[in-house]
């Protein structure tokens, strides 16, 4: 859904993006994540154009002025990257890679 054509957000595409988010049957709480999550980069923007440089400028002020965590950062990614595609906006955003790590028991000798 374009609402118009200029990659700024307003509160009027953001409640859209909400309203899309419901009737796409999500839980409430990940439309309110979801809305908190695209109010913060809009007031990070300051009105200004959403881009792709922009996006991944934030990715980076996330990372290292907020000092947030690589999973909570693709929580904020994955929210952003479905408005983007909501407004059909070019500015996907790519998710930290995250190794998880395998648990290793150790067995005691059976001498």
């Amino acid at each position: 859904m374009n609402i118009d054509t200029e990659n700024i957000i307003t509160e009027e595409k953001r409640q859209a993006f909400q309203n899309y988010l419901k009737a796409e049957e999500k839980a409430q709480a990940t439309i309110e994540k979801y809305g908190r999550d695209v109010r913060a980069f809009a007031v990070w923007l300051s009105g200004a154009e959403v881009t792709k440089e922009a996006a991944a400028d934030y990715k980076g002020y996330l990372l290292n002025d907020r000092g947030r965590g690589a999973a909570g950062i693709n929580a904020v990614i994955a929210a952003l990257n479905s408005f983007f595609a909501f407004m059909e906006w070019s500015a996907k955003l790519k998710p930290f890679k995250i190794q998880r790590q395998t648990c290793l028991f150790s067995f005691p000798s059976m001498k």
